[in-house]
């Protein structure tokens, strides 16, 4: 596998990951406003609709945080694990290094 075969598969990962997140906190919001119903009975189905868009967006931001700490630190833990792993002689030794 080339370097642009691991990157571009890389990449499709973490888009696939930004979109996970973003389903995910758009499903525990609309759960969320299915719970409280009967609190929004004076809520216009439009005003519904705006904050579901402006909860998108900034589940958007949320996700883009995350991904921004697995593009910096992830790669950095699992090149640190790796070296300490040649060096480790017991399998709980290895997930120990990989896990701090």
């Amino acid at each position: 596998m080339t370097f642009e075969d691991r990157f571009i598969k890389t990449i499709q990962q973490d888009i696939k990951i930004f979109i996970f997140f973003n389903i995910l906190s758009t499903l525990f919001r609309i759960i969320f406003l299915v719970y409280f119903r009967e609190q929004l009975v004076n809520v216009t189905p439009g005003d519904i609709v705006l904050c579901l868009w402006y909860g998108f967006l900034l589940s958007r931001k949320l996700s883009g945080c995350i991904m921004a700490v697995s593009f910096s630190f992830v790669p950095y833990l699992i090149s640190l694990s790796l070296s300490g792993l040649k060096s480790c002689s017991t399998n709980g030794g290895a997930a120990m290094l990989f896990l701090f």
